[in-house]
């Protein structure tokens, strides 16, 4: 009981007795045939992990759907890379988390893709590039905690910078770690959390004192130069932690400066 989604799966996993996993949230819609063509993919090719298309839809402010994901991962070097996604569309033989082992219940947020980069270091994965599920968007999705995915995405990029596959490009995972830090920097900051705002932005200039001038995406969290950015839009983006940085010092030290009344 309120153990998280984590342990949810891990019991799930262990209570079932079929040859494949799927995961079905509760937001998410499948298509009457999305199991059909993954289980039909798997037995052709022998992949361990198959995922989709599919589309976001936003019940709140009604926008139009979005095709997701943006940068999908074609193959497990390709996901291993840090520059493509998997969505929780996925269906999986159940004997990948004999080898991988199960969702780390220490992440509240990001868990999935953390255990699908294990995978991908054992198991081959294929992309159907077809829409076959909707994800609701409605206000009360554990996706849509910005700073605890954050958190827990510079928990998942020290994981794969440790790691000594030869697979895994350590500069790539090194900048979206210091992304992600500098992302939770400034959502601490609007916290009023300077302390911690001073301590994850200095995180973020130490794996790349260039944070600033690197896009971001909460989607896939890849992160690359602009080559459309002029001169001063790109020296703004620069010093953006630096000025974050000298904001929080500033707001920290604020309490001491005031004169005390007599």
């Amino acid at each position: 009981d309120h153990r998280g989604v984590s342990a949810a799966r891990n019991r799930g996993i262990k209570e079932a007795v079929g040859e494949y996993l799927a995961f079905l949230d509760s937001d998410d819609i499948w298509y009457p045939h999305k199991l059909e063509r993954q289980v039909g993919v798997i037995e052709s090719t022998g992949a361990g992990l198959v995922h989709t298309g599919r589309y976001q839809i936003d019940t709140i402010n009604k926008t139009p759907p979005l095709l997701l994901p943006l940068i999908p991962a074609r193959n497990s070097k390709d996901f291993l890379s840090g520059k493509t996604h998997i969505s929780m569309t996925v269906l999986v033989k159940k004997g990948v988390f004999d080898k991988a082992g199960l969702f780390d219940e220490n992440l509240g947020n990001a868990q999935d893709t953390e255990m699908w980069l294990r995978v991908a270091k054992h198991e081959d994965v294929i992309f159907i590039d077809e829409p076959l599920m909707d994800c609701r968007i409605h206000g009360g999705n554990l996706s849509l905690n910005m700073e605890d995915r954050y958190a827990c995405r510079t928990m998942i990029s020290r994981k794969m910078l440790r790691d000594r596959d030869k697979r895994i490009p350590k500069s790539i995972w090194k900048n979206k770690l210091a992304v992600d830090y500098y992302l939770l920097a400034s959502e601490r900051y609007k916290k009023r959390l300077y302390a911690d705002s001073i301590r994850f932005v200095l995180r973020a200039l130490i794996a790349n004192p260039f944070v600033g001038s690197l896009s971001m995406s909460s989607f896939v969290g890849w992160v690359a130069f602009k080559s459309n950015d002029n001169l001063p839009m790109k020296m703004r983006k620069f010093f953006n932690p630096f000025v974050l940085l000298t904001k929080s010092l500033l707001k920290s030290f604020k309490p001491a400066l005031k004169p005390t009344s007599i």
